[in-house]
């Protein structure tokens, strides 16, 4: 081991939630315009005039869903653009950062979350049209069966369509996510693992083979029994005080997605030596009250797409009702926990 004379202290850890807030807010706004867009269409070709028949209305919006499509396709196209666009500096700046101004290569970070990004936007539009599909049809049918409305069953159907999660991307477990939160978890996990291969290359530029993990509040049960642990990074343990090494921590889950533990270079004459402090009702606190908050957006969206299609309609009051409902079950949760709340993490942006 290269001797050290004034090892460096770690650099500043990336603020990775501040920047994966900022691009679930960005996915947010892509997503009300064009649920919006989608909504907009539902409701014209003639859906509240009785001079249209329900089968010339059903025909009419079906041959119309490619004018549709391209119009998502174009919302989705800018929104790659806009995303893309930053993460290679973004990433860039977080890792050489963390290495206190040592370069560091990204290259396989910045391809994996623009490729993540990509497929997600792509998909998007595809999904929405099948579903704008889908309502029509399923509208109409019930016009055909019932005593519902031209207006009321596409409202009826489009809020179904909401209700079930507009979901265009997929994880490597094979999970479904909604475009905010999964934008929100890659962003977050990549300028992390930026952050962590930095200090990483700045603990081997300086000579020592180990890195100490973090001690991170409302930490998760994968990652607790590894807070304040001496890993050896290449599997060398000179001064025989490893309790394991980074690749057995990370195989076991230390570094998953939203992890919030980073580890920087462990100088064993010179580092002091980090004291856990265990917060797993914190976790359970936080897990909760990020569930409380999609809720509270989600039932908002369906209050935006109801109120489009048929205002004042008792699908749209059921859905003022639903956001009363859930933003009330989060005031309880935060007064019950000392959680602080965040009513960023509540609004969704109205479709433009």
């Amino acid at each position: 081991m290269a001797p050290v004379t004034s090892p460096p202290p770690p650099g500043v850890g990336p603020n990775a939630d501040a920047l994966a807030n900022t691009a679930r807010v960005a996915a947010e706004q892509v997503v009300a315009q064009q649920v919006g867009q989608v909504a907009t269409f539902l409701a014209g070709g003639g859906l509240a005039s009785e001079s249209v028949d329900d089968l010339s209305w059903q025909v009419n919006r079906l041959a119309e869903i490619a004018r549709l499509r391209r119009q998502l396709a174009l919302s989705s196209r800018e929104a790659t653009k806009a995303a893309t666009a930053q993460v290679p500096g973004m990433l860039a700046d977080v890792a050489q950062r963390a290495a206190g101004g040592l370069d560091v290569q990204v290259q396989t970070l910045t391809e994996d979350l623009v490729g993540a990004l990509i497929r997600m936007w792509s998909g998007l539009p595809t999904l929405l049209t099948g579903k704008a599909e889908i309502i029509v049809i399923s509208a109409a049918s019930q016009v055909r069966v019932g005593n519902l409305t031209r207006v009321q069953a596409t409202a009826q159907a489009a809020d179904r369509m909401v209700a079930q999660g507009i979901a265009p991307a997929r994880d490597r477990a094979g999970r479904q996510w909604t475009a905010p939160a999964y934008t929100e978890m890659i962003v977050r996990t990549s300028v992390m693992d930026a952050g962590r291969t930095g200090r990483e290359t700045q603990a081997v530029r300086f000579g020592t083979p180990y890195v100490q993990v973090s001690d991170a509040l409302r930490e998760c049960p994968m990652c607790r029994p590894w807070e304040g642990k001496i890993l050896t990074l290449d599997g060398t343990d000179p001064e025989g005080i490893a309790q394991g090494t980074l690749a057995e921590a990370r195989a076991a889950g230390l570094g998953h997605p939203n992890c919030r533990h980073l580890w920087a270079g462990y100088f064993p004459a010179y580092s002091s030596r980090v004291q856990p402090t265990p917060d797993s009702a914190g976790w359970e606190a936080s897990k909760r009250q990020r569930e409380l908050e999609r809720r509270v957006r989600a039932a908002k969206l369906r209050q935006q797409t109801a109120e489009t299609i048929d205002p004042g309609g008792l699908t749209a009051q059921a859905a003022k009702t639903r956001v009363r409902d859930a933003q009330r079950q989060l005031r309880e949760h935060v007064k019950a926990t000392g959680q602080r709340r965040k009513p960023d993490r509540e609004r969704v942006p109205q479709a433009s």
